[in-house]
Protein backbone atom coordinates (compact mmCIF):
# COMPACT_ATOMS: atom_id res chain seq x y z
CA UNK A 1 0.00 0.00 0.00
CA UNK A 2 0.94 3.65 -0.23
CA UNK A 3 1.61 3.83 3.50
CA UNK A 4 4.21 1.08 3.48
CA UNK A 5 6.08 2.07 0.31
CA UNK A 6 5.84 5.86 0.58
CA UNK A 7 3.44 6.71 -2.24
CA UNK A 8 1.17 9.73 -2.36
CA UNK A 9 -2.56 8.97 -2.17
CA UNK A 10 -5.35 11.36 -3.19
CA UNK A 11 -8.91 11.09 -1.90
CA UNK A 12 -11.14 13.54 -3.75
CA UNK A 13 -14.53 14.85 -2.63
CA UNK A 14 -14.17 13.27 0.80
CA UNK A 15 -17.21 15.21 2.05
CA UNK A 16 -19.33 12.74 0.07
CA UNK A 17 -18.26 9.81 2.26
CA UNK A 18 -17.96 10.96 5.86
CA UNK A 19 -18.47 7.39 7.15
CA UNK A 20 -15.38 6.28 5.22
CA UNK A 21 -13.37 9.14 6.74
CA UNK A 22 -14.33 7.95 10.22
CA UNK A 23 -13.11 4.46 9.33
CA UNK A 24 -9.93 5.93 7.84
CA UNK A 25 -9.30 7.95 11.00
CA UNK A 26 -9.53 4.82 13.13
CA UNK A 27 -7.25 2.87 10.81
CA UNK A 28 -4.61 5.59 10.75
CA UNK A 29 -4.65 5.89 14.54
CA UNK A 30 -3.81 2.17 14.81
CA UNK A 31 -0.80 2.33 12.47
CA UNK A 32 2.54 1.62 14.07
CA UNK A 33 4.85 2.57 11.23
CA UNK A 34 4.33 4.92 8.32
CA UNK A 35 6.88 5.37 5.54
CA UNK A 36 8.24 8.95 5.89
CA UNK A 37 7.57 9.73 2.21
CA UNK A 38 3.89 8.75 2.42
CA UNK A 39 1.42 11.60 1.88
CA UNK A 40 -2.36 11.48 2.04
CA UNK A 41 -4.08 14.33 0.21
CA UNK A 42 -7.78 14.84 0.89
CA UNK A 43 -9.98 17.26 -1.02
CA UNK A 44 -13.29 18.23 0.49
CA UNK A 45 -15.90 20.89 0.76
CA UNK A 46 -16.56 22.14 4.29
CA UNK A 47 -18.73 19.67 6.23
CA UNK A 48 -19.89 19.84 9.85
CA UNK A 49 -19.40 16.10 10.35
CA UNK A 50 -15.81 15.96 9.02
CA UNK A 51 -13.82 13.90 11.58
CA UNK A 52 -11.87 16.22 13.89
CA UNK A 53 -9.09 13.68 14.34
CA UNK A 54 -8.19 13.86 10.67
CA UNK A 55 -8.21 17.65 10.81
CA UNK A 56 -6.01 17.67 13.92
CA UNK A 57 -3.34 15.42 12.40
CA UNK A 58 -3.34 17.29 9.08
CA UNK A 59 -1.79 20.30 7.46
CA UNK A 60 -4.81 22.18 6.12
CA UNK A 61 -4.81 24.35 3.02
CA UNK A 62 -7.90 26.38 2.17
CA UNK A 63 -8.49 27.69 -1.31
CA UNK A 64 -11.66 29.73 -1.41
CA UNK A 65 -12.86 31.27 -4.63
CA UNK A 66 -13.55 34.99 -4.56
CA UNK A 67 -17.18 36.04 -4.31
CA UNK A 68 -18.65 37.25 -7.57
CA UNK A 69 -17.54 37.39 -11.17
CA UNK A 70 -15.73 40.72 -10.84
CA UNK A 71 -13.56 39.51 -7.95
CA UNK A 72 -12.87 36.24 -9.76
CA UNK A 73 -11.74 38.05 -12.91
CA UNK A 74 -9.52 40.39 -10.88
CA UNK A 75 -7.86 37.38 -9.27
CA UNK A 76 -7.34 35.69 -12.63
CA UNK A 77 -5.89 38.79 -14.29
CA UNK A 78 -3.62 39.48 -11.32
CA UNK A 79 -1.82 36.23 -12.12
CA UNK A 80 -1.01 37.37 -15.68
CA UNK A 81 2.13 39.43 -16.14
CA UNK A 82 2.60 42.15 -18.74
CA UNK A 83 5.12 39.91 -20.53
CA UNK A 84 2.39 37.32 -21.10
CA UNK A 85 0.02 39.98 -22.43
CA UNK A 86 2.71 41.34 -24.77
CA UNK A 87 3.39 37.84 -26.11
CA UNK A 88 -0.22 37.48 -27.35
CA UNK A 89 -0.24 38.00 -31.12
CA UNK A 90 -3.85 37.13 -31.92
CA UNK A 91 -5.90 40.34 -32.12
CA UNK A 92 -9.08 38.70 -30.76
CA UNK A 93 -7.32 37.67 -27.55
CA UNK A 94 -5.55 41.02 -27.15
CA UNK A 95 -8.96 42.76 -26.93
CA UNK A 96 -9.95 40.44 -24.09
CA UNK A 97 -6.76 41.14 -22.16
Amino acid sequence: TGISIGNWVLLQNAHMSISFLETLQGSMAKLEAIEPLFRLWITSQPHDAFPLGILQMSVRIANEAPRGIKASLKRSYAAISQDVVDAVTTPEWRMLL
